[in-house]
């Protein structure tokens, strides 16, 4: 299945100039960063590896119940009058689709720019109404970006499918491709990537350290990093 020729992803310069869709870098708020000497001290290093843009997406779940927009908003403005580096940042959040979550469409999504709502289930079985949430959102204007699908392992890579179809977006996670979750997961993530079935991707970060160490072991035919490379332009698009 893997090419013996293939390149280290961090000597392969994709990350050069790369927009990031998925992070937990945004202190204090999620299991992400926690505090904000550590998350400038990732954002210089995501600087050094040529990182341009971040998504800043925090986890909105009924377990995080302060995790609404103004709170997050007034976190975001602490974080970025202070932001060391060069690097640019936007907010959006990263929802889980639980029961909590009509309240949160109700009062408004923190988009990846116009339409698109990054979203995610459990990794233990998708709620009841999963579905029904989908089609809210559908119903309200916006377009779901489904985070790492690679990861719920409890759907086959035939009922994902069904779920794409053309009205949700898949997003992802680098991590995947390099066995940070688990060899499953990254058989999974190779074949929806192979078969063009990935919109954009990211890097879910939580932790500097082990999101490099993870990146370090990494490494890519040509052919999967021209499959990244487009998946990098489309993050691109996001405003």
């Amino acid at each position: 299945m893997f090419s013996i020729f293939r390149r280290k992803l961090l000597d392969s310069g994709i990350l050069c100039g790369m927009t990031d869709v998925h992070s937990h870098i945004l202190p204090g708020v999620d299991d992400g960063m926690p505090s904000l000497s550590e998350s400038f001290s990732a954002c210089l290093r995501l600087e050094s590896l040529g990182i341009r843009r971040v998504f800043l997406t925090p986890h909105v779940m009924s377990g995080l119940p302060s995790n609404r927009p103004e709170f997050l908003r007034e976190r975001f403005s602490e974080f970025v009058s202070g932001n060391p580096s060069g690097v640019e940042f936007r907010l959006a959040a990263e929802y889980m689709l639980d029961p909590g979550f009509p309240s949160h469409l109700d009062e408004g999504l923190l988009s990846l720019g116009g339409s698109r709502v990054l979203v995610e289930t459990s990794y233990m079985g998708a709620s009841p109404e999963f579905r029904n949430y989908l089609y809210g959102l559908r119903l309200r204007g916006y377009r779901p970006v489904l985070a790492h699908p690679e990861r719920y392992l409890y759907l086959t890579v035939d009922e994902l499918l069904s779920l794409r179809d053309g009205s949700l977006d898949f997003q992802l996670n680098l991590p995947s491709l390099a066995g940070a979750y688990g060899p499953e997961v990254r058989r999974r993530a190779f074949l929806l990537l192979r078969s063009g079935r990935y919109d954009f991707a990211g890097s879910d970060i939580h932790s500097l350290g082990t999101y490099l160490r993870v990146l370090s072991r990494l490494r890519l035919s040509g052919g999967d990093i021209r499959r990244l490379r487009e998946l990098l332009r489309n993050n691109e698009s996001l405003e």
